[in-house]
């Protein structure tokens, strides 16, 4: 969970596609799931550092707590969430936590299976299976 918590937040940084308020909806869900692992595990050193970046947030960036808004017109460029890296999950803090309460942590160290990174082998689709055979649609592969 922790890993897809991190892919999600590293997402809504280093994806050039997502606007400003899909970026913002994605770090507050982030902080949000963040925040409900601690309760569910029991592991209250990670709902102290989880605690304390809502914290921060609050202060300085409500924008990337919950509730999610539609928009979010009012930032100004210094709080556009990829200028403000001290106010993110970080993994090293996270395996930490982790390590404190005995729980081994380096699974967070390894490349996620939700990051979609060079390192995951090319998985053939359906519609290339078909390509390859000659069709050309999926009335073609119905067909077939």
């Amino acid at each position: 969970m922790l890993q897809l918590i991190l892919s999600i937040q590293h997402s809504a940084i280093s994806n050039p596609v997502l606007s400003t308020a899909q970026q913002c909806q994605l770090h507050a869900i982030t902080i949000a799931l963040a925040a409900l692992v601690p309760h569910v595990l029991l592991l209250p050193r990670l709902a102290e550092y989880i605690n304390q970046i809502i914290e921060a947030r609050r202060e300085e960036a409500i924008h990337l707590l919950p509730p999610l808004q539609e928009e979010y017109e009012h930032l100004t460029p210094s709080k556009m969430p990829n200028k403000m890296p001290y106010l993110m999950i970080d993994q090293m803090a996270l395996g930490d936590c982790l390590k404190a309460h005995g729980i081994e942590a380096s699974r967070l160290q390894s490349a996620s299976p939700y990051s979609g990174g060079a390192n995951l082998a090319h998985r053939h689709s359906w519609v290339e299976a078909g390509a390859a055979q000659g069709r050309d649609s999926l009335a073609d592969i119905s067909a077939g």
